[in-house]
């Protein structure tokens, strides 16, 4: 009896000794051993979560802005999830020249690339080849068998640029029908082409997001107000002219804001003068510091 009592002790001893061993084991895989073997969080996430931090906002905030819950940002932040193609297309829009380029080329558009690409896109437009382009006419003119409607994904579509420029300070008046030339922009670029006009910039409330004389791709597909917060639409003053500024609430009042007010440029509340209505959000622009 004694001798299986101690027996049965010996065996305790042993299971207790044995469960504070795999508690120390796993302790230490955990601290000393795991962090070594976590891979580094892609450069892509890091960049995201710069890009948020920059624009100050909550990742429920930065969600809306693709249509996604919180989570999915999370994911991206951590590197867990890797964002959609159209997603890096929108950050890079939203970060603004140069910085665009490190989310684009996510997605294989680089500079090279583009500048490579650019004049054999235009010459297939401007010959009318056969090939996977899309032609869309300019807004106010009357074109014959100009537009190729084809089964197949086009690889870019020609844009409309206008005569005239619009203006990052006061209004300016544009004539939609007088086009300059027709630009081949890749298709990922412009989610609605047949509502996207490119429209120089004149003068410089916007900069140095903006400079004078960039390029700005304005899609008229969505221009009620309250869906564009946040983002750098055209607007139309009520005398017909068009500026370009960031629209933003506060309160219940939209505002059109350049970006950097001053007594040259003085935020527009549009929320209290009818006449003001917004053309469609500045999608994306291009052009080189001066």
């Amino acid at each position: 009896m004694l001798l299986c009592l101690v027996d049965f002790r010996r065996v305790r001893a042993s299971r207790v000794i044995t469960h504070y061993f795999i508690k120390y084991y796993f302790t230490l895989v955990n601290r000393k051993i795991m962090p070594s073997v976590r891979k580094a969080k892609p450069l892509w996430a890091q960049r995201i979560a710069a890009l948020r931090s920059r624009l100050g906002e909550s990742q429920a905030r930065f969600a809306q802005r693709f249509a996604v819950t919180p989570m999915a940002v999370s994911h991206w932040e951590k590197g867990d999830n890797r964002p959609a193609a159209e997603i890096f297309v929108q950050l890079g829009r939203m970060a603004g020249d140069p910085d665009c380029w490190l989310f684009w080329q996510e997605v294989g558009l680089t500079k090279t690339d583009v500048a490579r690409s650019v004049p054999d896109l235009e010459a297939r437009l401007y010959t009318r080849s056969p090939l996977r382009i899309e032609m869309i006419p300019a807004r106010g003119a009357t074109q014959h068998g100009d537009a190729l409607k084809l089964k197949k994904k086009p690889d870019a579509v020609g844009v409309p640029l206008l005569r005239d420029a619009a203006a990052a300070g006061s209004p300016r008046m544009i004539d939609q029908a007088e086009v300059e030339e027709t630009l081949a922009i890749p298709r990922l670029w412009c989610p609605h082409p047949d509502h996207t006009t490119c429209i120089r910039v004149s003068g410089r409330s916007m900069y140095p997001v903006l400079d004078d004389g960039y390029v700005v791709a304005v899609d008229a597909f969505m221009s009620d107000p309250a869906q564009l917060i946040e983002r750098m639409v055209a607007a139309r003053d009520p005398d017909g002219a068009i500026t370009v500024k960031w629209l933003r609430k506060v309160a219940d009042e939209f505002m059109l804001l350049p970006q950097h007010t001053s007594p040259e440029y003085p935020p527009v509340l549009i929320s209290r003068d009818p006449g003001w209505k917004i053309v469609g959000e500045v999608i994306w622009w291009i052009g080189r510091p001066k």
